[in-house]
C-alpha cells in the first residue's frame, strides 16, 4: 500500500477515534476508566499488524510465492477493508473497566471502530473509482456520494438491530464465544455493501463489476 494511501485511511481512523470518544462525556470516561491504549504510535502498530495479516491471507489463499513475491499478489479494497477490520480487533484502540453497568456504546466502542473503518475504506474507494472514471455521469456519482457521506446499508425488521449495529454485534459477540474472524466471509459482506450501493447510485440492479483502482490494490 502507497503510504500516501495508508495516511489517508489512518486520517479516516483518527476521526473515528474521536467521534467514539465523543459520545462519553469526562464523568462517564473516569467512571469506566475509559481511554485511549496507545499514543502517537498506534498508526505504526495498526499498519504493523495490518501488513502481517494481509501477507498471511496472500500466503494462504493466493498461489503460493516466496516472500519477496507477495507484492505480486494483490488484494482488493474488500479485502484491505477486512484486514484493517481484523488489525483494529487484534489491537484495539480503547481500554476501560468492565462492569454490569456499562454503556453497551462503550462497550462495543472497539468493534464500532473496527466496522466503521472498514466501510470507510469502502466509501473511499468507491469515491476515487468514480473520480477516476472517463464518463462524465461516473464522475457526478462521486459527489453524490461525498454528499451524502457515508454508504447506504439495507433496512431492516422493527424486530431487528439496524443493519450497521447487527454487523457490530456480530463482531463482538464472535470474539466473546472465541469464534475466530472469518476474513474471507467479512470481505465478501463489504463486496455486498459495496455493490448495494453502486446500485442505488447507478440506479441499476445489474451492476457491472469494476476493477479497483490502484490507490486501493495491495
Amino acid at each position: 500500500m502507497k503510504p500516501e494511501t495508508f495516511n489517508y485511511i489512518w486520517s479516516q481512523v483518527e476521526k473515528s477515534i474521536g467521534k467514539i470518544e465523543s459520545k462519553f462525556t469526562d464523568d462517564m470516561k473516569l467512571k469506566w476508566k475509559f481511554e485511549r491504549a496507545y499514543g502517537r504510535e498506534y498508526s505504526d502498530i495498526i499498519k504493523t499488524e495490518y501488513e502481517a495479516i494481509r501477507d498471511h491471507l496472500k500466503q494462504r489463499c493466493y498461489k503460493k510465492v516466496s516472500d519477496d513475491e507477495l507484492d505480486d499478489n494483490k488484494i482488493d479494497q474488500h479485502k484491505i477493508a477486512a484486514c484493517f477490520c481484523y488489525a483494529l480487533l487484534c489491537k484495539k484502540a480503547f481500554v476501560f473497566e468492565m462492569n454490569d453497568d456499562i454503556p453497551a456504546d462503550m462497550l462495543l466502542s472497539n468493534y464500532m471502530l473496527a466496522y466503521s473503518v472498514s466501510l470507510q475504506i469502502i466509501y473511499l474507494c468507491l469515491i476515487d473509482l468514480y473520480l477516476c472514471s472517463e464518463q462524465r455521469e461516473k464522475k457526478k456519482l462521486a459527489t453524490d456520494l461525498q454528499q451524502h457521506g457515508s454508504l447506504w446499508v439495507p433496512d431492516t425488521t422493527t424486530t431487528h438491530d439496524q443493519y450497521n449495529l447487527g454487523r457490530v454485534k456480530t463482531l463482538a459477540l464472535n470474539e466473546y464465544h472465541n469464534i475466530s474472524f472469518d476474513l474471507l466471509t467479512y470481505a465478501d459482506m463489504m463486496y455486498w455493501i459495496e455493490h448495494y450501493n453502486r446500485q442505488i447510485l447507478e440506479n441499476n440492479p445489474f451492476v457491472d463489476a469494476i476493477n479497483p483502482s490502484a490507490n486501493f490494490q495491495d
